[in-house]
């Protein structure tokens, strides 16, 4: 079980919300502390590492050291259960929900929904679940969710989908939406028009032609460029259609009462 508090939950929800990207160190050969070094200078407070990386808990326990005022969450997570043995014997292995909690992960990811009792075991850490309806993310949200994660290359119609569908009158408006899939910064705007919170992207995404380029020969301001990129997308469009929801304020309670959207 985790050692968080209430506060910390708080804290590190504000921060996953505070720009609005919220990276992924995927399973390549980049330097996750050059990474977080350029992603915390270009005023990002919070990441994700995907546990499809051998190292995965080493890495979060090399960036919770180094960069203490940020935040940093495990995702990919699978329920314990037969699925999870499978895989576990099949290989490689990864860690377990309960594992990536224990060894600090600030906040749990999954691209699939998660059970009850893992919302009452870590109450004190956001989760943040894979869903593909709005009655699904409402369960979710029922249980103790923090985000609700959308793939956007799942749902057909892209940010019509979402405007008819998942964030919708009917429902009045209130879904957290984090979407995932795809989101380079030219979409940023559509997506948080139709009520887009967080996005979630790789540094393959990220850093798009110059991938390739970057593992053989890292280039930090590039990288830092690039995620200014995102940062100015999610800005440009939060001034235009969320005006009102200060964000900067990194405070969930304030983004809760000038956004309309529902956060635990």
């Amino acid at each position: 079980m985790s050692t968080q508090k209430p506060n910390d939950k708080n804290r590190t929800l504000g921060r996953i919300l505070k720009t609005g990207l919220l990276p992924n160190f995927i399973n390549d050969a980049l330097c996750p502390l050059k990474l977080a070094k350029a992603a915390r200078e270009a005023g990002i407070l919070a990441m994700e590492i995907s546990c499809r990386r051998p190292d995965t808990l080493d890495v979060l326990a090399r960036l919770k050291k180094e960069f203490p005022d940020m935040s940093f969450g495990v995702s990919s997570l699978i329920e314990d259960g037969p699925y999870y043995d499978f895989l576990q014997k099949r290989g490689p292995r990864f860690p377990s929900i309960k594992t990536a909690a224990e060894n600090g992960a600030d906040f749990l990811v999954s691209m699939i929904a998660f059970n009850a009792e893992t919302y009452r075991r870590h109450k004190n850490i956001p989760i943040i679940p894979g869903v593909e309806t709005p009655n699904e993310a409402i369960v979710q949200l029922g249980y103790g969710a923090s985000l609700v994660k959308f793939s956007a290359p799942m749902l057909k119609g892209g940010p019509v989908y979402f405007k008819t569908m998942v964030n919708s009158g009917p429902i009045h408006f209130g879904l957290p939406l984090l979407i995932t899939g795809g989101m380079r910064p030219d979409m940023i705007g559509k997506y948080v028009e139709v009520g887009m919170l967080v996005a979630v992207a790789g540094f393959d995404l990220i850093l798009g032609e110059k991938y390739n380029a970057m593992r053989r020969k890292p280039d930090m301001q590039a990288v830092k460029d690039a995620l200014a990129d995102y940062i100015k997308a999610f800005a440009d469009a939060r001034a235009k259609y969320m005006p009102h929801v200060n964000f900067s304020s990194a405070d969930p309670a304030i983004i809760q009462k000038e956004s309309g959207k529902f956060f635990n």
